[in-house]
């Protein structure tokens, strides 16, 4: 079981049908939890932003609400061609993830969605796929074309079959069903650099894992890009 995010975005989307999010320019200063943050939505498109600074996530696109339980929805949408920075400052390294799509109730999980063509740096993770159980899981989902780069962040222990415990992650996803991850291209997973290209120490050990995949069925993984991963932790 996976928890569900922090509710509240520099632009919010929740129960609403045909929505398109277009050319914003979005500074979260590590305080906003998300830059776009859908909710219990469908027919939704995500494209042409650039988000600095999530304290939680860039985008979210999400089944679920806190405040209406026992309802779900998140299907038919696209995320392409955004920009999703998340470093914060040399002191603080960065703790939101790129792309989120997530189920975080047995009521239902996000399906028939696609994430395309986005550049992702400098994140705790940078796209991440979560149903609820084996059987609600995050059905039908293409991941393609993204640039990933210089995400990270530090444990105390590893657990690979433990999905919140497993390590950093360019592409990852548990509980899914028909997932496709193609013509990524993923760099320096393990490592994030500040403004002046020097790499920040982390205090505990960095566990990268570049795609990652747990619980889930019907997955490919093809012609996907991989360099220099390279975990820098003291542990």
């Amino acid at each position: 079981l996976i928890g569900g995010p922090t509710v509240g975005g520099a632009i919010n989307v929740v129960a609403s049908t045909g929505v398109t999010i277009q050319g914003n320019g979005l500074n979260c200063g590590a305080t906003i939890p998300h830059g776009v943050e859908m909710r219990l939505s469908q027919y939704l498109t995500v494209t042409g932003n650039t988000i600095r600074n999530p304290a939680t996530t860039g985008i979210l696109a999400a089944a679920s609400h806190p405040t209406w339980p026992g309802t779900a929805l998140m299907k038919n949408f696209t995320i392409t061609g955004n920009v999703v920075d998340g470093w914060i400052d040399d002191q603080n390294p960065p703790t939101a993830i790129g792309i989120r799509a997530s189920a975080s109730t047995d009521d239902g999980a996000p399906e028939r969605g696609v994430i395309d063509g986005n550049n992702i740096q400098r994140c705790k993770d940078g796209i991440v796929l979560v149903g609820f159980t084996p059987s609600v899981p995050i059905v039908a989902m293409t991941v393609s074309n993204n640039q990933i780069a210089e995400c990270a962040h530090d444990q105390d222990t590893v657990d690979p079959f433990d999905f919140l415990d497993a390590g950093c992650f360019g592409v990852g996803c548990v509980y899914g069903k028909n997932i496709h991850i193609s013509g990524n291209t993923m760099e320096r997973i393990g490592v994030v650099t500040d403004s002046n290209g020097t790499p920040y120490i982390w205090p505990q050990n960095v566990y990268p894992k570049p795609i990652f995949a747990l619980n889930s069925s019907s997955v490919s993984v093809v012609d996907n890009q991989i360099d220099w991963t390279v975990p820098f932790g003291t542990g």
